[in-house]
């Protein structure tokens, strides 16, 4: 070779040499991204504490800690400088940012980080969270740490997965994370029965001494120390106050608990749940998603103000509201309701109106259901779905001074149902009343009028006893037998009309036929029973004109 083929060849080799340097160099400045201006954090909580923030250049990379950033609490505005902050190598053209987030709190004796499950959606452990960006793209990742244990931290990391865009230049400055809501450490007094099957969680007890009380709507789990801790999240959905038992309330060690919030995710509220908790007072707000009440549930609660039943209540139980004595104002029975038990509102005497709901559909009112509510006022029409008035429904509701309307639906009515009411007017016992117990409406001194109707075969031992108000009163064909002391001191009775034949034979003096004569001026009797009249009637009565068709009359 020549030296001037020499010289040709390792010029060639040199601008060869240059030109890979050159490409090597442009495409290490294409793949190097530089950053700019800071990622500011907008928090109101002095707890939230940032632990780690790592930048990772690729999944295959390690995450590493951002250069200069320092471990703090997050109060106010957080500001974290990534103007020093390169990646390179990048040929992605993204990278992914982690901030490690967690509720820092101190029991008095050892510092335990707590967050909820994951960050999902804007979710983070507990903290929500709002981007506000213009032109980049930025995306929530999710971390799960559902399975967390004692040498798991207890964190939740909020994962930025930013696009590029294959730009060299990214510029934070517009990024502003806003943590408007976060994590609350569940009050340690509350216990949970947990439901892994179908992820519902059931109150089953409350040991703690406040005096305000939320119940979270979610809950989820971890392990501090080896104790199971209950926290906010999303994992169990509270569905349930648990079941206590007759004096073992499941908040009845809360003597400093005034008020109670429950959640708007509950169903049902158990047995003895509140059962004489008589520090809770104000409103008693029941969830409109709870359709059961249990059996002595607020059994004892005077302090209550005021109650509003869910408009989907189907059941409630025994005693429920018994003795809630500081209730007032209406009581509205929703038209939902299908199982209502005994002295559900037994000495309930602050209410002042009683009002069924349009269409209500329960077939009953239960034994002693208003028993003692003396401050329930006005008129009482019993709704056209019930067949069964049990025992003592409305027994002492003295401030009822309206009438009475009881339609024809009603085949029963127990033992003193009605006694000492104070009702008025014309009483009207319908037809379809084939069972009719002992002292119904006894000392109920404001009826004017009885009205048995047509088809009605007896009428109940002392059932308007001492009924003094009464003026008139009407036995139809059908009455077959008369208890005793039905009528008993009536003493106002002065007119009595009689078209049954087997109770005009019994009237032989004035104190027979459970006293129906017992102060009569007028009897009329119809022709077709006239012929019973025994012959003592007479010594008694003296047959005048009759002033009503078909009726013969006596004074």
């Amino acid at each position: 070779m020549t030296l001037k083929s020499k010289l040709i060849s390792c010029i060639a080799m040199a601008v060869l040499f240059v030109c890979i340097i050159i490409v090597g160099v442009l495409a290490i400045d294409q793949q190097t991204i530089k950053m700019k201006g800071s990622v500011v954090f907008e928090v109101d909580d002095p707890s939230l504490y940032i632990r780690d923030v790592r930048i990772q250049q690729s999944m295959s990379d390690t995450p590493t800690t951002v250069e200069g950033f320092m471990k703090g609490f997050i109060n106010g505005e957080y500001k974290l400088d990534m103007s020093n902050q390169t990646i390179d190598d990048n040929a992605v053209g993204s990278f992914l940012l982690y901030f490690d987030i967690v509720n820092l709190i101190n029991n008095g004796t050892t510092t335990q980080y707590k967050a909820q499950s994951s960050w999902t959606n804007g979710e983070v452990s507990g903290i929500r969270f709002k981007i506000r960006e213009e032109s980049q793209i930025i995306e929530a990742g999710t971390v799960t740490a559902e399975n967390m244990t004692d040498s798991t931290p207890l964190s939740g990391t909020l994962v930025l997965e930013v696009n590029t865009n294959n730009t060299n230049s990214f510029d934070l400055s517009n990024i502003t994370i806003t943590l408007d809501e976060y994590f609350v450490p569940i009050d340690t007094g509350l216990s949970f029965s947990l439901n892994d099957s179908n992820k519902t969680a059931t109150v089953t007890g409350y040991t703690g001494a406040a005096t305000e009380l939320v119940i979270p709507s979610s809950i989820s789990t971890r392990t501090v120390d080896g104790n199971t801790i209950y926290v906010e999240g999303s994992r169990y959905t509270v569905t349930a106050i648990g079941n206590g038992s007759y004096g073992n309330s499941l908040f009845g060690a809360a003597t400093n608990l005034q008020h109670i919030t429950l959640p708007s995710t509950l169903t049902s509220i158990g047995s003895f749940a509140f059962q004489n908790c008589t520090g809770l007072t104000g409103e008693l707000v029941i969830p409109s998603n709870v359709t059961s009440i249990g059996a002595s549930a607020f059994n004892g609660c005077t302090g209550f103000t005021s109650l509003s039943l869910p408009s989907g209540l189907t059941t409630l139980n025994d005693a429920a509201f018994n003795g809630c004595s500081g209730l007032t104002g209406t009581l509205t029975l929703p038209a939902s309701l299908t199982n209502f038990g005994a002295n559900v509102f037994l000495n309930c005497s602050g209410f002042s109106k009683l009002k069924f709901e349009e269409g209500f559909s329960c077939n009953n009112i239960g034994y002693a259901a208003f028993n003692g509510c003396s401050g329930l006022t006005g008129s009482l029409s019993i709704p056209a779905s019930v067949k069964t008035i049990n025992g003592y429904a409305f027994y002492n509701c003295t401030g009822m001074t309206g009438t009475l309307t009881i339609p024809s639906s009603v085949t029963t009515i127990n033992q003193s149902a009605f006694q000492n009411t104070r009702f008025t007017g014309t009483l009207t016992i319908p037809s379809s009343v084939t069972t009719m117990g002992t002292s119904v409406f006894r000392d109920s001194t404001g009826f004017t009028k009885v009205v048995f109707e047509e088809g009605l075969t007896e009428i109940a031992e002392s059932v308007l006893f001492n009924c003094t108000g009464i003026i008139e009163v009407r036995i139809p064909s059908t009455i077959a037998s008369i208890g005793g002391s039905a009528f008993y001191n009536c003493t106002h009775l002065a007119t009595v009309y009689v078209a049954s034949p087997p109770i005009a034979g019994l009237l032989t003096a004035r104190n027979a036929c459970g006293n129906l004569l017992y102060n009569a001026q007028t009897v009329y009797v119809s022709t077709a029973a006239s012929t019973s009249l025994p012959s003592q009637f007479s010594t008694m009565f003296t047959e005048t004109t009759s002033d009503v068709s078909g009726y013969k009359k006596y004074e």
